[in-house]
């Protein structure tokens, strides 16, 4: 059931006062920025873990590792665009932004247009300027500097929350991240 759906059920006594925009907002609080949270820790909790380690020598493994690459790069880029891009004058068709939940709040991701940038062109299209040059590639440096980063955003976020939005948004505790070491995945482990 989403947010919309919820609210028609509660003997219409939200519906006056919240509406369908506070519906959209509810459910983005709820359900679609936590999702985004979770599958980033969840591919930061892989990256620490030995599984991730000892991976590179199958080929399941190697897909596994691949999977959890671009998972935490696609949440990754979802974030920080949340996070950065400015607030949204209509919810019912823009994209959502942090400011429309915190009004206040001020992203420190200064690098969101260069990063995304490198994300669409290794990571989520198949183009021209993908790289196969492993020094070239999105790598762990970054990750290890961008997880930190998101997180921080993410607690001044929620200390920024508008009063309205608080009852729906459950505080996070995110997965630490824990130095990653530079790993290359991209060539696929060969059976002999």
């Amino acid at each position: 059931m989403n947010a919309a759906s919820e609210l028609r059920q509660d003997n219409g006594t939200h519906i006056a006062a919240r509406g369908v925009i506070e519906a959209i907002k509810i459910e983005i609080l709820r359900e679609h920025l936590p999702y985004e949270l979770d599958m980033l820790d969840g591919a930061t909790e892989y990256f620490q873990s030995p599984e991730f380690a000892a991976a590179a020598h199958s080929q399941e493994g190697w897909f596994k590792r691949n999977a959890a690459v671009e998972a935490f790069w696609m949440h990754a880029r979802n974030l920080v665009e949340f996070l950065t891009r400015p607030k949204s004058a209509d919810l019912t068709i823009s994209s959502a932004s942090a400011k429309n939940f915190a009004a206040s709040f001020f992203s420190n991701l200064g690098v969101a247009d260069t990063l995304i940038t490198k994300i669409n062109e290794q990571i989520s299209h198949l183009g021209f300027k993908r790289r196969a040059a492993a020094d070239a590639k999105l790598g762990s440096i970054l990750m290890n500097w961008l997880k930190p980063a998101i997180d921080a955003d993410i607690k001044r976020f929620e200390e920024g929350l508008e009063e309205d939005c608080r009852p729906y948004w459950t505080y996070r505790h995110p997965t630490q991240f824990v130095f990653v070491s530079p790993t290359h995945t991209t060539k696929r482990c060969r059976s002999q």
